[in-house]
């Protein structure tokens, strides 16, 4: 086997979320860090044509191929199947959770889309693992969720997930549930989401946004919201979510006199952001709130996230980047959005995770007054958290390495 594997690496999710940007170049990263050499087929999800030009900036060797894998009746595509043809690996990166239905939890049942009862949505993630098998060339999961399996679908899902060379998830409480599912490939353990590897910035842009909204490094709040434009909860829940986080903006103001940046993970939340954090202040309030009213790319976020005090956010992928960047992170989040909360839990910060179905703004509020009175405090866990994550990471990575050049693997290492 080469020393240069091929790796065909499915990813790019979605062009509307900055987290699901930053997942692909993550991912690349960890294979540029730790397969020095290897030749990356990138099968993006996605084919907007902005986030392959995003990715061909940092990533200039790594190949693009587009087709699907048999659609309507029709065999895979011929430049798809060329690139299985030449894989030593198929890794599929970061983000899909698995799943077939949704666990409800205190809300209406969901029956649609892809975390409903539908076939195609939740075959979807698993159908190049099966090519994959077809074809001879060993498959694996890198740091994925496994949310629900409804019956039947978990003999599907076991059927196949069993014969992975390696299977990731992107936190422990995944991990036991597709062990309780009967999910038992020879190699299984979690890994965090490789965004947390997301390395690209933006420093100019972020210059430019500093200035413009009168912010000074280290002397302000970023907060996130998830609205109900993502069809994760209901409006009456959003009017509840956006009561505490208005009630903390202010406490942090009251306490700091300090402000606070509003910003978007996802395209759909800069509307909502505005219309339900920014315009209900009261005026003395709103007057230290600045509101960013656009939709960004994760290098310019990051770049923010990592100047700022702390973060305050509902939404999962913005808390890795700003934990990744050294800046302490509160998460109070609607446990709809999946277990991938978990993860906070699995890096010794679970007293910054809350149920923000189930607390009130007093809940909160003493995790917010421990990163103002003790900065120091909370970064040093934060590089705690972070040395845990890259150690995982550069573990798993040697299993990936391993498969790819057709090495053998230790169980669970």
């Amino acid at each position: 086997m080469s020393q240069s594997p091929t790796i065909l690496l499915r990813a790019s999710w979605a062009f509307g979320n900055i987290g699901d940007i930053a997942i692909t170049p993550g991912m690349l990263r960890l294979i540029e860090q730790h397969i020095p050499g290897a030749r990356i087929i990138l099968h993006p999800a996605n084919s907007h044509e902005q986030i392959q030009t995003y990715i061909a900036e940092r990533f200039p060797d790594v190949e693009l191929v587009g087709g699907n894998v048999g659609h309507l009746d029709q065999p895979i595509t011929p430049d798809l199947k060329r690139a299985f043809e030449k894989a030593d690996l198929y890794l599929h990166a970061s983000g899909p959770n698995i799943a077939y239905g949704h666990r409800m939890y205190d809300g209406p049942v969901i029956h649609d889309g892809w975390r409903g009862y539908d076939w195609a949505s939740a075959m979807r993630p698993i159908l190049h693992y099966y090519v994959a098998r077809e074809m001879g060339v060993p498959f694996g999961g890198y740091g994925l969720g496994i949310n629900f399996m409804a019956p039947p679908s978990e003999l599907i899902f076991k059927s196949i997930l069993n014969d992975a060379a390696f299977f990731y998830t992107r936190e422990t409480d995944s991990l036991q549930y597709a062990k309780s599912c009967g999910i038992e490939p020879s190699i299984m353990d979690f890994v965090p989401d490789c965004t947390f590897a997301f390395d690209m910035r933006d420093e100019a842009g972020a210059d430019q946004l500093m200035e413009q909204y009168q912010l000074e490094e280290g002397k302000f709040l970023v907060v996130i919201l998830r609205s109900s434009a993502l069809r994760f909860t209901t409006e009456e829940r959003e009017a509840r979510h956006c009561y505490q986080l208005r009630a903390l903006i202010k406490h942090w103001i009251d306490r700091t006199g300090l402000p606070v940046f509003l910003c978007p993970e996802t395209r759909k939340d800069v509307e909502p952001t505005g219309r339900l954090l920014h315009e209900p202040l009261p005026a003395k309030y709103k007057q230290l709130t600045r509101y960013y009213d656009k939709f960004w790319m994760p290098c310019l976020a990051t770049s923010i996230y990592q100047r700022a005090h702390s973060m305050l956010t509902m939404d999962h992928h913005s808390a890795i980047m700003s934990l990744s960047v050294g800046t302490p992170t509160l998460h109070p989040r609607d446990p709809m959005a999946g277990r991938k909360g978990q993860i906070y839990n699995d890096l010794d910060l679970g007293d910054w995770l809350f149920d923000i179905n189930h607390t009130v703004t007093s809940d909160i509020q003493p995790a917010l007054d421990d990163l103002i009175d003790e900065p120091d405090r909370a970064r040093s866990r934060v590089s705690k958290a972070m040395t845990k994550v890259n150690q995982l990471q550069a573990d798993a990575m040697k299993v990936v390495r391993n498969v790819a050049m057709g090495k053998s693997v230790s169980v669970n290492v």
